[in-house]
This record gives structure tokens, sequence and C-alpha cells, in this order.
């Protein structure tokens, strides 16, 4: 925090922050260049040792100032960070002058090789406006990215006309837009290439000798043209680095030039495109009744054996049922945990207000495969149980059902004809049951249909987003409780899927949560989502809150009208392939 309030105090200075050393790298890594990095050395995730080491391996990161600003006195490791080459080092506690007088030696490196005019004076001098020059600018990236791979290439074939026109084209379009390291790095390059000779056959007597002497002139010549294009690489990083925050400048001009009501409906119509999407990529899940496997357990009316399946006295009502277990109680309840499916229905969906369940497309490929292998294993143990031949079974069976209902219903023996039929009636149920199973159907299949959300704009009824607030809340507790709860990977020791491949298939927000675990913040969102839930404000709006939660804005108090929209779902996007939020 001192050290932040140094640099803002200096004037003219953009602070970026990263909380420990890893993100350090991968803010680095991602393509910002900055003029000076402060760096400790005691850093969680990755020390500032660790940091400075991959910094310095890292081509695309040549000349990045680094200053070490550390308490640590301990020699060794002072001789340590000194062989990855720090800038400076500044031992704790520091002055702010120490602090300025470094940060005006990064600026004097930087002013020498300006990477690019602002904006502001390049529009001035051509007189265009800024989308023109962000286009312009776009053109320039797109030309030097051509360059850095094409020059090589050239000179590998010796085609130094080639090369020489290509370099030409870079020299005017950098000078047109203020691109001044660019133009010297192209003009330092034009002219070594000019200095072999071949341009226009200087210092040769005939072309067989100016082709002959090339080779020779490449081969002398390959660190310094080496160098220089791996210059211009950093340069052309240092260019999209600039041109992105100066679009990015230019967007947010432009935004907040618009008016309040209009900002609030665009951000509302975002997140309305976004969850119409998201819901389109997967289904309504049921297992509705009659598509439900049967039970092996077979069910005996109470009449059968002698009860009323039903007696009521006063207010109270005793109901009466009986079940016959065909196999031992062992086979038949590993058998009903294949046959069943409640479980993976509950983990591998959401619940939605109202009852109804949503699957991810993803998911549905997950549950298909556990349904697939929950199936064999079952029919495996039932043909196991049964033997090698059904009819041998069911006359066994047959015998001990008589004299099982003998023995619970002993009128029967008086009337025979009675317990035969009933007898037979049982015995084709089993069958009926069994059958299926043994043709190889035991376990329940789902129902998939699709779910029309419907009207979600402003003049839709809040109770409209009791749905998309309900899949909203239930994705997001999932990912926190998956980071939270130590016992939640324990549910897929015995699944056909993993902890990872479940969390892939179920992120359809591209929570960041499930790629980046954290599980203090995990716990911090887990209250926040509390607080949502226990407002008192629309559906509209809870779904407003969570989603800038999932996207890692604050949501305290959070409205609409005061907090930055919801970035805008492609309609390519991936579910099974979250993207990191911006």
């Amino acid at each position: 925090m001192v050290l932040k309030g140094i640099l803002e105090g200096i004037g003219d200075v953009q602070v970026i922050e990263a909380e420990d050393g890893l993100k350090a790298w991968e803010i680095l890594d991602g393509g910002l260049l900055p003029g000076l990095c402060f760096l400790d050395i005691n850093m969680p995730r990755m020390n500032g040792l660790e940091l400075l080491k991959r910094i310095r391996g890292d081509k695309r990161m040549a000349g990045l100032k680094v200053c070490f600003c550390s308490a640590v006195r301990d020699r060794q490791i002072i001789v340590q960070a000194a062989a990855f080459q720090p800038d400076y080092y500044i031992l704790k506690p520091f002055s702010r002058n120490t602090i300025q007088a470094q940060v005006q030696k990064a600026r004097g490196v930087m002013s020498q090789t300006q990477s690019l005019d602002p904006a502001e004076v390049v529009c001035t001098r051509l007189g265009i406006d800024m989308d023109s020059y962000l286009a312009m600018v776009g053109c320039l990236l797109e030309e030097l990215t051509k360059l850095v791979t094409k020059i090589p290439t050239l000179l590998t074939q010796m085609d130094i006309a080639g090369a020489t026109l290509a370099l030409d084209g870079a020299r005017s379009a950098a000078q047109t837009l203020g691109a001044h390291s660019i133009f010297n790095l192209a003009d330092s390059l034009t002219r070594l290439v000019k200095s072999s000779g071949a341009g226009a056959g200087y210092g040769h007597d005939s072309k067989d000798e100016m082709n002959a002497h090339l080779p020779q002139w490449l081969a002398c010549s390959t660190d310094q043209l080496f160098q220089i294009m791996q210059d211009m690489r950093g340069e052309l990083r240092n260019i999209e680095h600039l041109a992105t925050t100066a679009s990015r400048s230019h967007k947010e001009a432009k935004a907040n030039s618009e008016s309040n009501r209009s900002r609030v409906q665009s951000e509302m119509d975002a997140l309305t495109r976004f969850l119409t999407e998201v819901f389109q990529r997967g289904k309504l899940l049921a297992t509705a009744k009659n598509v439900r496997s049967k039970s092996l357990n077979v069910p005996i009316k109470a009449s059968f054996l002698g009860e009323q399946s039903a007696e009521t006295r006063g207010s109270l009502t005793r109901k009466t049922s009986f079940s016959m277990a065909v196999l031992d109680d062992e086979t038949a309840k590993a058998i009903e945990e294949c046959r069943s499916i409640t479980d993976l229905v509950k983990l591998l969906s959401f619940p939605l207000e109202g009852g109804a369940r949503w699957i991810p497309e993803a998911s549905i490929r997950l549950l298909e495969s556990e349904l697939a292998c929950r199936n064999d294993q079952g029919v495996m143990l039932l043909r196991q149980a049964i033997g090698d031949n059904f009819e041998v079974f069911m006359r066994k069976k047959e015998e001990l059902i008589r004299d099982n209902l003998l023995q619970m219903f002993p009128q029967a023996s008086g009337q025979n004809k009675e317990l035969e039929k009933r007898l037979q009636e049982i015995l084709a149920e089993i069958r009926a049951r069994f059958q299926p199973a043994l043709d190889g159907e035991l376990t329940t299949h789902p129902l998939f249909s699709p779910l029309d959300i419907g009207d979600l704009t402003n003049a839709a009824d809040s109770a409209r987003w009791a749905a998309p607030y309900s899949l909203l809340y239930r994705a997001a507790r999932l990912f926190r409780d998956a980071a939270t709860d130590r016992s939640f990977g324990r549910v897929f020791r015995f699944s056909t899927f993993d902890q990872q491949g479940f969390l892939h298939a179920m992120d359809v927000f591209g929570d960041r949560m499930a790629y980046e675990p954290d599980s203090e913040r995990a716990q911090r969102e887990l209250q926040q989502l509390e607080e949502i839930a226990a407002s008192q404000v629309n559906f509209r709006e809870k779904c407003y809150r969570v989603w800038r939660l999932l996207r890692g804005d604050s949501v305290a108090g959070a409205s609409p009208e005061t907090a930055p929209p919801p970035p805008q779902a492609s309609p390519s996007a991936n579910p099974a392939n979250p993207v990191p939020p911006a």
C-alpha cells in the first residue's frame, strides 16, 4: 500500500498490482510489458527469485526493468538474486526519494525508445478521429506481424529486393503513426540488408559474384539480424499493448457519454442474451413414472393375504402393503443401486424454480456414460443370481412363493384354487419385471426436452427470471462448495467420471472458480450468495448480482444503475470449454 501510494503520487504513472508472484507472471505472460516491475522476494505461490528467473528466460520480456524491493538482508539470498540480473535492489524500509529515483531511471530508458506517439497527438497531426486511428494501428500491427515472419524467410531465400520492399512499407507506416522504435529498427534492418550489396549489385562485377557473396554476408550478419528481429517482436508487443489500452480508453469514453438509461438497458440486454444462449445449451431432465424401469421387488396386494389395503378410524388411516423380494437381500440391494438414477439426476442437473431440473449438454454425455455402465453392471449381477436358465429359476421360485403364501395366509390351504390364481399373477409379474432386465434394459433412462425460458425483457414479469436465477445461484454454489468442502470429491470415487470432468461439464457460465479454485474467496462468496438469496429485491436484480459475482465484480449493493455491464456471450461459446473472464 505504501509503495502504491508513492508511485501514484509521482504522477502520470499507471500502477498494476498482482496479489502474488504467480498472478504477476500470468499478467506478464499475457502480454503486458510495464516500464518497471517492483518485486518482493518473499511472495505467495511464486517467490521473487523464481519470477525473475522466468522473466529473464523469456525472450519476449528482454529489456524489462526489474527492481527488488525487499526486507531480505541475507547475503546468500542477495547473491542468488544478483544471479538473475535485477536492475535495482532496494532494501526496506525505503524512502520516497529512492522509489522516485528508480522510476525516473526507468523513464529515461523508455523515453529513448518511445514505442508509439500518444493517440491524441497522432489524431491531431493527421486530422483523424479515434476510430480511424485505431483502424490504422490495427493495419500497422497486421503488417508488422507479417513482417517479423516474412523477413527471415526472404533473407533465407536470398530475396534481398523483396526484404527491402517489405521494410520500406513498414518504415512508412511506422513513421506516419509515430512508431519511432519500429521505424528505427526497420531503418537499421534496411541499412544492414543494403550493406550486402545485393540491392543494386554494389561492389560486384557480376550477378554470379553477387549471389556467391550473399551466403557469406548472411552468415556474418546472422546475430545482428536476429537481435534486430527480436527487438522488433518486442516493440510489436509494446504497440499491441498501447493499442489495446487506447482502444479500451476510447470504448470507456464512448460508454460514459451515453445516457444512464441506455447503459442500464444495454447491460440487461447482454445478460438476457447470455441467459437465453445458456439455456439453449441444455435440456429439461425428467424420469416420468411411465418410463421408469420397474423394481425387481414385486409388490403384493394386501387382499392377496387377506388384509385390507387401507383401514380408517376417525382421523387415522392405516395403509397396508407387501412386497416380495425375489433375490437375496445383498444382490437385490446391489441391483437396485444400478437401477435407480435419482442420485445421478441430482448430481448432474440443476434444480429450477417450480421443481423442474435442467442439465447441460456436456453433463448429458456424462449421465449417459454412467447409465450404460450401471446398466451393464446390474444386468451382469442379475444373470449371475439367476443362473443359466431363467425357467429353471422360475420353477424353483414358484415352489418357494407357494410356501411363503401359505405361511402368510393360512386360510389359503382351504382355497387352493384362489391360491393358484394369485400365485400365477405373482409369477407373471415377476416375469414382466425380470425379462426386460435380462434382455439388457435394467437402468431407468431419463427423458430430455428443450426449455424455452420465454420473454426476459424489461416488459416481462419479474417471475420469469425465477428459473434463470435458480440456475445462476445453484451453479455459483456448486463451484464454491467444491472449493471449500474437503469431502466433495468422495462422490466420484466409483463413477466413470472424476471431479474435474464433472466440474468441467457443469460450468455453463465460465465461472472463474471452476478453473481457479480459491477456498478463502469461495467462503466469502458463499456468504455473499446467502445475502443475495435473503435480499428482498426481485429475481431480475438477484440474477444481476449473482452474475456479477461470477464475473469477479463486487456485489455489495449492486444494481444495474451503478455497476459495469456483464460481458456478452458469444453464440459459439462452448460450455464445456469455459473461457476465463477478462
